[in-house]
């Protein structure tokens, strides 16, 4: 947040809110500003809002203004309605989002796609089940042709191949022997090999 930011919204005023929450004093606060009265409202709410509900979720007015001295539940859209001016004022990559089911603190969409381009979408820690056979399948059987897959699972493969193409985790390589399956470094990292061969044996990974 830039220097112009009221005192309230400070990241002094958010240590000393955090700090008392758990019964305990900033190391730091003797040495800074003094804030007379104790943390704001807004500060409560941006500081929990800023720690999240759990697994990402929206935080519902009830549980943001808990505790918190003279604020109803019907008072804290008020609440975050000054923060996201502040926000808004200050040029900040964040604001509270408003739904259904509470108040969130989110990326704007600006920066979202800037975060994105830098730490990239982990989407390949969340394959599902078959996606996880057909890549077991290719990571102990390649070079491995598509037919072959089918035949060994059954059914066809081919969607899931193409996904795991997609993901970087497979790739394609031709040669004489015709269009084979393999996989590729970045398989390697996510289950922290350094070569195939470290693949556990199937006898490892049965007893």
């Amino acid at each position: 947040m830039s220097d112009a930011a009221p005192a309230t919204l400070s990241f002094q005023t958010l240590a000393s809110a955090f700090a008392r929450m758990f019964g305990a004093a900033p190391a730091e606060e003797a040495a800074g500003p003094v804030v007379p009265h104790g943390p704001s409202p807004q500060s409560i709410v941006e500081g929990r809002l800023f720690i999240g509900a759990p697994a990402g979720g929206c935080m519902t007015a009830a549980q943001l203004c808990h505790g918190i001295r003279d604020v109803a539940e019907t008072e804290i859209d008020a609440l975050v309605q000054e923060l996201n001016q502040h926000y808004e004022r200050d040029a900040a990559p964040y604001a509270i989002e408003s739904t259904a089911e509470g108040y969130r603190l989110t990326l704007r969409a600006e920066f979202q796609r800037l975060r994105d381009k830098f730490y990239g979408r982990v989407r390949e820690t969340t394959l599902s089940p078959t996606l996880l056979e057909v890549l077991s399948v290719v990571a102990y059987r390649q070079p491995i042709a598509l037919g072959e897959i089918d035949q060994l699972r059954g059914v066809s493969s081919s969607g899931q191949v193409a996904q795991l193409v997609r993901r970087g985790l497979a790739k394609l390589e031709r040669s004489e022997a015709g269009a084979r399956y393999v996989t590729t470094p970045k398989f390697l990292k996510l289950f922290h090999l350094q070569e195939i061969k470290q693949l556990p044996m199937v006898a490892e990974v049965t007893d």
